[in-house]
């Protein structure tokens, strides 16, 4: 959680909400693998001096991160429907419709209102973007 933002402009004290950072869910894996070459291994143990010394003590290291996505924000939108609606089940998801755009978002310019307070919350801890996975070698 944090408070640094207003929802509007005339609010006393900072508006307390989900931070857009918040990724609930962690998972680090890592792992080093001596290769086998060179003085007082299995492979070129006995070979000449000059290859050992560009063989000797090598390793691979393989470093994955994978992250759950961050909270979505949409914004200064008038929504009246209900939050658990939003999200959609991950076989349904396209790049066009990753979330329910009829959950009880009122989309036309018309229905929008010129001036209003907002008084939903900023980000959305049930409706997140996908998660992020990172390999390194």
């Amino acid at each position: 959680m944090e408070a640094v933002t207003y929802l509007n402009a005339g609010d006393p004290v900072p508006y307390r909400t989900i931070s857009p950072n918040d990724r609930p869910h962690h998972v680090g894996i890592t792992a080093l693998y001596e290769l086998p070459f060179g003085k007082g291994r299995r492979l070129l143990a006995g070979a000449p001096a000059p290859l050992r010394v560009l063989v000797d003590g090598w390793q691979i290291g393989v470093v994955m991160n994978s992250w759950s996505g961050s909270p979505i924000s949409f914004g200064d939108v008038i929504f009246n429907g209900g939050i658990d609606a939003i999200a959609l089940p991950k076989g349904q998801r396209t790049v066009e419709r990753w979330f329910n755009v009829d959950a009880g978002f009122k989309r036309a310019s018309a229905k929008q209102l010129s001036y209003h307070r907002f008084a939903g919350p900023l980000y959305y801890s049930g409706v997140r973007t996908d998660g992020t996975d990172t390999w390194y070698m």
